[in-house]
């Protein structure tokens, strides 16, 4: 499952959600990168093995690429 500070309410894209990442604190960052990927190996292993769905693994890839982009930003400011 995608973590809880992403996940969409209803009538809330995953953009709206995922915006959040510009105001967190650059550690916060590093410990939602590290539980997103974490996260992203779960979902594949279900999606691979056991009949999961593959939007969660296509979330998690999102989420990981915003937080990346914004931890390499943050790295050359």
């Amino acid at each position: 499952m995608v973590m809880r500070m992403f996940k969409r309410n209803s009538g809330e894209s995953l953009g709206s959600n995922v915006a959040r990442i510009s105001r967190m604190e650059t550690e916060s960052l590093k410990t939602w990168f590290d539980n997103t990927f974490m996260g992203l190996g779960a979902s594949f292993d279900r999606w691979r093995y056991h009949g999961g769905p593959d939007g969660e693994v296509s979330e998690h890839m999102h989420i990981l690429n915003e937080l990346w982009k914004e931890l390499q930003e943050r790295d050359t400011r």
